[in-house]
């Protein structure tokens, strides 16, 4: 498995689409904060500002860059059946499809935490984390991200596995993306709730929810106080239903695999 990882790495180092991805949704989370926070500006400019403005920007972003990144690390090569030459060179199957598994992981789920923290980062570093938002309940919510990430990924593995072919997996997958955010729209437009663990697109919204905020009296002006505290119910429920979502999704995806052809 080393080596076919050591292989898969190096493909997607030099896969420019890879990279213009990555690129093209870092710089489009940093203009949604900068975007979003200059037009609910209230007083000076802040870290946690930019932060609770653009939150519920970053579902969007990250689906556009994990429908396209994982269907082409994890099955760029099923749809010239280039991926047999592994098998027929004497690979198990458990190697082949675990190897493309850990580094579609690896590297999407490190792509989008990049996208979330770096502009961040850069925010903290400009204007100051402010006075807007708890930095801790912030910094909790971005790693609770990371789940609904995992999750999303191996559901996008699976989907590609099963259509054995990754542009159909990209298509399919923004489809079901679209499908799945109106639903969440109609649900709480209707209720006034939205939907939390039903799917890794709206527990991203739910953990980037921060609709829930009150006008403060600090330093000499009033400005925007958001509600960021995480709830015990929030962070077991994304830990849980993700890890189970997201393994399910992969054993799922090699049950699979293992059943396929080779020819």
């Amino acid at each position: 498995m080393k080596n076919i990882i050591k292989a898969q790495i190096y493909q997607v180092r030099h896969d420019s689409i890879v990279i213009l991805f990555l690129f093209s949704g870092l710089v489009l989370m940093a203009a949604c904060m900068l975007m979003n926070g200059l037009e609910n500006r209230m007083g000076e400019l802040s870290a946690g500002l930019l932060f609770a403005t653009a939150g519920g920007s970053y579902t969007f972003i990250a689906a556009v860059v994990f429908v396209v990144l994982v269907p082409r690390i994890s099955g760029w090569d099923l749809g010239d059946k280039t991926i047999n030459y592994e098998i027929m060179a004497g690979h198990a199957r458990k190697e082949v499809y675990f190897g493309r598994v850990m580094v579609s992981l690896g590297w999407s789920i490190a792509g989008g935490m990049t996208i979330l923290l770096l502009p961040l980062l850069a925010a903290e570093i400009l204007f100051g984390w402010g006075n807007n938002m708890n930095p801790g309940d912030a910094i909790i919510r971005c790693i609770l991200a990371l789940f609904p990430l995992f999750r999303i990924a191996c559901g996008f593995i699976l989907l590609t596995f099963l259509l054995k072919n990754c542009y159909m997996a990209m298509m399919i997958g923004w489809v079901l993306f679209a499908v799945t955010m109106i639903v969440n729209m109609c649900y709480q437009e209707f209720t006034g709730r939205i939907l939390t663990f039903h799917s890794g697109f709206t527990n991203l919204t739910y953990i980037f929810d921060f609709s829930s905020f009150k006008f403060m009296f600090i330093g000499g002006e009033d400005i925007p106080v958001y509600a960021a505290t995480v709830s015990p119910s929030m962070t077991a429920g994304t830990a849980a239903v993700s890890l189970l979502m997201g393994i399910v999704y992969i054993a799922a995806g090699y049950v699979f695999f293992c059943r396929q052809d080779m020819d």
